[in-house]
């Protein structure tokens, strides 16, 4: 660092990393805020993680809910986009299963072209989306739920 440049908190307690706003220091590492997109549509998870990665989250991405578990054994998202119908373990499987995992659990947001307030209320769901899903309210509501449960 040379003369008269401006030094961040981290550099004046000793640190010699920056950490953003948006990202969360766990133990020395700094991690970026993530999402996981659980859907069998390869289209559907490549264009919410674009625009996901666009807005400045980490995306992971499973093809279903069994693969989505074994996912969460070493990502901890903020936010879980959430396929109600998926072959091998569908979204309702999916949330039983995740409902067993300690807590904080991550806010599910679930998607289907047939959503509706049961499925929600069913999958533990913070709110439901219809496809196809209006990219814009996608990246709203993962920031307004993802939002709450860090705070």
């Amino acid at each position: 660092m040379r003369a008269g440049s401006p030094v961040s908190g981290n550099a004046r307690r000793g640190r010699l990393w920056s950490v953003h706003e948006d990202q969360t220091t766990v133990a020395s590492q700094v991690m970026s805020r993530m999402v996981l997109v659980v859907d069998d549509d390869e289209g559907v998870r490549a264009v919410m993680a674009t625009a996901l990665e666009d807005d400045g989250w980490t995306v992971e991405t499973a093809e279903n809910g069994r693969t989505a578990l074994e996912t969460l054994i070493w990502a901890r998202p903020e936010a879980i986009i959430l396929d109600l119908r998926m072959p091998v373990m569908d979204g309702l499987t999916f949330a039983d299963r995740y409902r067993e995992f300690p807590e904080p659990r991550a806010p599910l947001i679930l998607i289907s072209a047939t959503v509706s307030e049961s499925a929600v209320q069913a999958t533990g769901a913070v709110t439901g989306l219809r496809k196809p899903v209006d990219l814009n309210v996608l990246l709203d509501t993962v920031r307004e739920f993802a939002a709450e449960q860090s705070a």
